[in-house]
């Protein structure tokens, strides 16, 4: 989380800097997108959709879904790892 907090200040003083300072928001942004931090984030928040697709949707549907959320969460995994 201090990762996107941190982002979100290099954003507001690159943005007042000019083109150096948006190239370094950029390179920041490639940074923060690409941590382990972020990717773990995204992999347990997609975790939690699908167990919550499962619970909402007990049937064919809810499988289906699950099984997707399931393939998402593994691949982000796979490429934190």
């Amino acid at each position: 989380m201090e990762t996107v907090i941190g982002f979100a200040i290099g954003f507001v003083v690159g943005t007042q800097q000019g083109r150096d300072g948006l190239a370094k928001l950029r390179d920041s942004w490639n940074a923060v997108s690409t941590s382990p931090e972020v990717r773990q984030a995204v992999s347990v928040g997609v975790s939690m959709a699908g167990k919550a697709a499962r619970q909402l949707m007990n049937g064919g549907a809810g499988k289906v879904l699950s099984g997707v959320f399931d393939r998402i969460a593994a691949q982000q995994e796979q490429q934190a790892a």
